[in-house]
């Protein structure tokens, strides 16, 4: 078993495994986005989830150009996408308690965010600058960094577990159960690291898990527009006929779909 295991982790940390964790990871931020935009409201709420949706993408598809460029030479793998693949899976953690724990607009909880974000900035500039005059022969798994952002997104889903449990948004068990995937998979890559690689195998089988429940977050949208909206009939006539929503994010499909991610 501990010989399948660690097959499984050469695979996910090498090129071919590490191009299907970023589709997986990108496909499912997309699908969220889609189901989001499926919402026929307009509130502030809903420029909040695309945008903190947006930023994971954009962040996803940053990794992924870079990993492109390391393909063609352009920049050192080392330098580059070791810190990066931990720094990123820090700020996509904060961004996914924000949406759960706060879908609308609160002053204090957005100065926060925006403070822990630029903390994770200066944190994520130091981390490469330092790494890049590291010696060649220490692999990142084995540095004072990767124990470092471990600890800290161990820090940070123990947080949004917390602070999920208390607030109990609509489908809440959802982002616990998101939170709890990337704890586990952080932790165990702290109790079990492969030595001599650069990628933390066990988180990248938690995101790999966690990131399919990403359209969860709509159950908090709709629950959001249903109380900011005056009760009104299910459907308004005019002229005779019965004018129906083009668009409708079906709660129903919403949890089928939640129900083939947990499968």
């Amino acid at each position: 078993m501990n010989t399948f295991i660690q097959q499984v982790f050469e695979i996910l940390t090498t090129a071919p495994g590490s191009l299907i964790y970023h589709l997986i990871l990108i496909f499912s931020i997309t699908a969220a986005l889609q189901v989001i935009f499926t919402v026929p409201a307009n509130h502030t709420s809903r420029n909040r989830f695309i945008l903190g949706l947006g930023f994971l993408l954009a962040a996803q598809a940053f990794l992924f150009l870079c990993a492109g460029l390391v393909w063609q030479g352009v920049i050192n793998a080392r330098d580059v996408l070791p810190p990066l693949d931990r720094i990123l899976t820090a700020f996509t953690l904060l961004w996914v308690i924000w949406l759960w724990v706060f879908p609308s607009p609160r002053r204090t909880a957005d100065v926060l965010h925006a403070v822990l974000n630029l903390v994770l900035v200066l944190l994520a500039l130091f981390t490469i600058t330092a790494w890049s005059n590291q010696s060649e022969l220490v692999p990142f798994n084995l540095s004072i960094f990767d124990i470092g952002w471990n600890t800290f997104i161990i820090l940070i889903a123990i947080l949004g577990v917390v602070a999920i449990s208390l607030a109990r948004p609509n489908g809440w068990g959802t982002g616990l159960a998101m939170m709890l995937l990337i704890l586990a998979g952080s932790a165990f890559h702290l109790l079990w690291t492969l030595p001599e690689g650069d990628f933390a195998a066990g988180l990248r089988i938690a995101a790999i898990a966690s990131y399919p429940l990403l359209p969860g977050l709509v159950l908090v949208f709709q629950n959001q527009e249903t109380e900011s909206q005056p009760k009104a009939p299910a459907a308004a006539k005019t002229n005779g006929f019965v004018e129906r929503r083009r668009y409708n994010a079906e709660p129903r499909a919403v949890y089928a779909w939640l129900q083939v991610a947990a499968e």
